[in-house]
């Protein structure tokens, strides 16, 4: 199946609560599945209004991840550091700098580390580390 035509995403899985068995997909990784997303879920956020409150009441922000970041650009500077300046310790130190390997990875269906393990998108995905290791700590 193409994942790019998938009547299951994972709107239908949030929204209409669809099977999410329906929704995976095999990767050339095993033991990774992906769920494909549709256009629909950037108003996925309003519909849940009024859900995610019920569903979750004691749900807390974990944290803030800068994504798609270009130190470069001034504005994205700006950015980081007035996120760092009023969330503080939720912001995450692993940024994920904008990067061409990081935008095509997905059209051939691979993860970023697959499809160039050396790029510098493969390597700030040091995400899960700092994630569990900040959990550990708690």
């Amino acid at each position: 199946m193409d994942i790019k035509q998938s009547e299951c995403t994972i709107y239908e899985c949030i929204i209409d609560r669809a099977d999410v068995r329906e929704a995976l997909h095999d990767t050339e990784i095993d033991t990774l599945k992906v769920i494909s997303s549709h256009i629909n879920l950037v108003g996925a956020e309003i519909e849940m209004l009024n859900l995610k409150n019920r569903l979750n009441p004691a749900l807390e922000i974990e944290g803030f991840l800068l994504t798609m970041y270009d130190s470069r650009l001034r504005l994205a500077n700006q950015i980081y550091d007035e996120v760092k300046r009023h969330f503080q310790e939720l912001v995450f130190n692993t940024v994920i700098q904008r990067n061409v390997k990081l935008s095509e990875a997905p059209s051939y269906g691979l993860p970023t580390i697959l499809y160039d393990a050396d790029s510098t998108g493969a390597k700030n995905h040091n995400f899960a580390k700092e994630l569990i290791s900040r959990n550990e700590k708690k």
